[in-house]
């Protein structure tokens, strides 16, 4: 495994035998082919078995399984005994938030939080060790490839694993997962792991108890005869200490912050901004998600980008009016800054990037070889990045998991806010105002006739009002060149003939208006349709059916249709195209409701009658391309189903 080394001076860890104060005697592993491995290895103190509830004895329980949250407290206590820990502190209080949020057992954290000190699992793993249950969270089952991870990033101290060249000939080598491959490499050559009977590894099965004393025994062999570690390792005691310098300022700031109940009404994962309204107020809200904001999902830690819109919960803003905490029912952060410091330590880059506008604000980060590096809009690498340009890094923990330089890719400047009030139209150029993330309200100049687009349509400046979200775009000069707004609870209607309904992970409805002008709306959630006033659904709107459209928040809420007439069930015009192997004709005709030209689409079954100008039956064959034809149907979830085809010429 490659050691992350962070900045920091080199030290080295003392380390002191330990003798186990009893030998342990279990009452069940008497005759079971694990036990010299099991007595072993209790009485080097890695494992301890449990007390039998019924008789007050010791048991070891050798079949049952190992849990994830086992396999690491045993690998603990093996690299403790063989004095092959990098780090003997307690790393708890680090991770104790991302522990007690995967609901990590107290008793395991101390051993679970080295682990991940160590890199020997991630905080993203522990989504995986606990599983829901009534009443408590239970433990779940370790697999034997999962466990060789564990086992192999804690011994491979060398980093063997990433040039070892081993040729595995287990008959299942192919299921081995490809992170685990290396790891399972590693300790077959190192004789700690070997197939079963069958010469089989079965990286999936879980690994029962006796097989696990059985590694540890053989990981132990390895490992007694190994020098005790040393490693660049952070200096805890003062990270520790400028952590409780800044707990003891934000307790003072706490007693300044308010807690709000709300509700989300857009967010906009590119530019960190959220829009809230809260109870009992009519406006909306803008506030920035930056990396001192948490997120909080069901108590679990979360990103930006797992909240969505219409959820509710409570807001926590400090003194300054910068939201600190968001809890909806909570893991990426994000940091933008110059960086200062780039230095490569041959396993990694250690970097350190200070926060534009407050130069006491300086975090560190590792680009490790799973950072992806973007410069100039493009993938690169780390060695690319250059001192004192401005920077913004996704990261985790210590860890950049993406971070990208600022550069001017000739667009131009985008701005975000609400309108603080419609266009003013007193002097020129007109003027338009809008309250940023910060509550400060900026007054922006437009140039002559901007884009403007209002709910996904065409839209003018008259159209703007006050509380609507804007996204703007601006020209070099600063002057404003498109708007696109989104109306906050403000109703409006368009009304207009149907052309299209798609249905998917967006539903959209396309109406054409009285200008002939076509315009795409989303459809909320549950939308009310009803046609000649009585209460319908979706699939019974029809193509070029008169409709109003009733929207909230740029979304559809009520779709109000006249049911077609009986006329617009017959169609006459051209065939343009004929589609043989579908049994499918295009037909050109006249629309009764936008007079002009339509193609529509008819689908002709085995129930159709066809008939030619000798009014003779025919079968779809012998239709031809520009032939006139009047055609009776019906519509069946918008296609339209011909019953009898006419040929007039």
């Amino acid at each position: 495994m490659k050691k992350k080394a962070t900045i920091a001076l080199a030290f080295i860890m003392l380390f002191t035998s330990m003798v186990p104060a009893f030998a342990v005697e279990f009452t069940d592993i008497s005759g079971h082919w694990g036990r010299n491995h099991i007595q072993r290895m209790a009485d080097k103190g890695i494992v301890s078995g449990s007390e039998d509830p019924n008789t007050g004895r010791r048991v070891y329980k050798p079949d049952d399984p190992v849990t994830k949250v086992e396999a690491i407290v045993m690998l603990y206590s093996m690299l403790r005994e063989t004095e092959q820990l990098i780090s003997q502190n307690d790393h708890t209080s680090r991770y104790r938030s991302i522990m007690t949020s995967a609901d990590i057992p107290e008793w395991a954290m101390r051993q679970v939080a080295y682990a991940i000190e160590a890199e020997i699992i991630s905080t993203t793993d522990l989504a995986g060790f606990m599983k829901d249950a009534e009443p408590y969270p239970e433990q779940q089952s370790a697999a034997r490839e999962e466990v060789a991870i564990y086992f192999g990033k804690a011994m491979d101290t060398e980093e063997e694993a990433d040039r070892t060249a081993t040729s595995l000939d287990f008959k299942d080598t192919e299921q081995i997962s490809s992170n685990a491959l290396p790891y399972v490499n590693l300790l077959v050559e190192k004789d700690v792991i070997s197939g079963d009977t069958e010469n089989n590894f079965n990286p999936r099965q879980t690994i029962t108890r006796a097989e696990m004393a059985a590694l540890l025994s053989k990981a132990v062999e390895a490992l007694e005869d190994s020098e005790p570690i040393v490693i660049q390792l952070p200096d805890r005691d003062d990270e520790d200490k400028d952590k409780d310098e800044d707990e003891d300022e934000r307790d003072d700031d706490r007693r300044n912050w308010t807690r709000k109940e709300g509700e989300i009404q857009r967010v906009n994962t590119d530019t960190g901004l959220i829009y809230i309204t809260f109870e009992d107020e009519d406006d909306v809200e803008l506030y920035k998600v930056d990396r001192n904001t948490e997120i909080l999902i069901r108590s679990i830690e979360h990103d930006l980008i797992n909240l969505k819109r219409d959820m509710k919960g409570e807001f926590t803003i400090n003194e300054r009016d910068e939201l600190i905490r968001i809890d909806i029912e909570p893991r990426r952060s994000r940091f933008t800054g110059y960086l200062r410091v780039i230095t490569d330590l041959s396993t990694h880059y250690a970097i350190v990037v200070e926060s534009r506008g407050d130069s006491d604000n300086r975090r560190s980060f590792r680009i490790t070889d799973d950072s992806e590096i973007i410069i100039d809009g493009s993938s690169s690498r780390a060695s690319r990045l250059e001192k004192d340009e401005l920077v913004t890094v996704e990261y985790n923990d210590l860890d950049v998991i993406r971070i990208e330089n600022d550069y001017d890719d000739g667009r131009d400047e985008e701005v975000e806010g609400i309108l603080e009030g419609p266009v003013s139209f007193s002097s020129y150029p007109y003027t338009i105002q809008v309250r940023k993330h910060n509550r400060r309200s900026e007054e922006y100049k437009l140039e002559d006739n901007p884009t403007v687009r209002v709910d996904n349509r065409r839209g003018y400046l008259e159209d703007l009002s006050r509380g609507d979200i804007v996204e703007m775009e601006l020209n070099r000069d600063g002057y404003v060149t498109r708007i696109d707004a989104i109306s906050f609870d403000r109703e409006t209607s368009y009304e207009g003939t149907i052309q299209q309904i798609t249905l998917g992970r967006t539903d959209t409805i396309t109406i054409m208006d009285d200008d002939r002008e076509e315009r795409t709306f989303e459809l909320a959630e549950g939308v009310d349709v009803f046609i000649d006033n009585d209460r319908s659904s979706l699939s019974d709107l029809r193509v070029n059916a008169k409709v109003e459209l009733h929207l909230e928040g740029g979304r559809v809420v009520e779709i109000e249709a006249d049911r077609l007439p009986r006329s617009d069930r017959v169609l006459q015009g051209t065939i343009d195209r004929l589609d043989d192997r579908r049994d499918i004709l295009t037909l050109e005709h006249i629309s009764q409701q936008t007079d002009r030209y339509i193609k529509t689409s008819v689908y002709v079954t085995r129930d159709t009658i066809i008939v030619d100008r000798d009014n003779r039956n025919i079968d779809f064959t012998r239709l031809r391309r520009d032939d006139e034809v009047l055609i009776n149907g019906h519509y069946s979830n918008n296609d339209f189903i011909a019953d009898r085809i006419f040929v007039i010429d």
